[in-house]
């Protein structure tokens, strides 16, 4: 006869625990998802208004929207990071929520809209784009 070996019963908490970190790390993907495709439209919008002028010390959309790019890409590895030691964590009964990986984030989102709001403000000095001119 041989011997089974049971896993011990999971409780529901558990099985949410679980579930609520799996939609977290899908929520990180659609997040790095939509900053490397903000990242391309912005870098794009330099032919959308070829006319804008370029000042002196402002970004320019290919920079800006590879920096928007690379910081996209870089926040899978950190989400999948997060989304294994959560699940370690939660299987050990030792999870405690962190503050870090969500200031990291607001302080890299803050960053970019602040190079968007100078982007903009630098390259729309009175030039209008050529569609909406009559």
């Amino acid at each position: 006869m041989s011997e089974e070996k049971t896993q011990p019963a999971r409780s529901d908490s558990y099985v949410r625990d679980h579930l609520s970190n799996e939609r977290t790390f899908l929520a990180w993907l659609r997040t790095a998802i939509a900053l490397m495709g903000f990242g391309v439209f912005i870098a794009r919008l330099r032919w959308v208004f070829p006319a804008a002028p370029v000042h002196h010390g402002a970004p320019s959309a290919t920079a800006l929207g590879l920096w928007l790019s690379v910081a996209g890409l870089a926040m899978i590895p950190f989400a999948l990071w997060q989304y294994f030691a959560i699940g370690r964590a939660v299987n050990e009964n030792r999870y405690k929520s962190g503050a870090v990986g969500a200031v990291i984030f607001a302080a890299a989102i803050g960053i970019a809209g602040v190079g968007i709001v100078i982007y903009l403000i630098n390259s729309s000095s009175g030039v209008a784009p050529t569609s909406a001119l009559p």
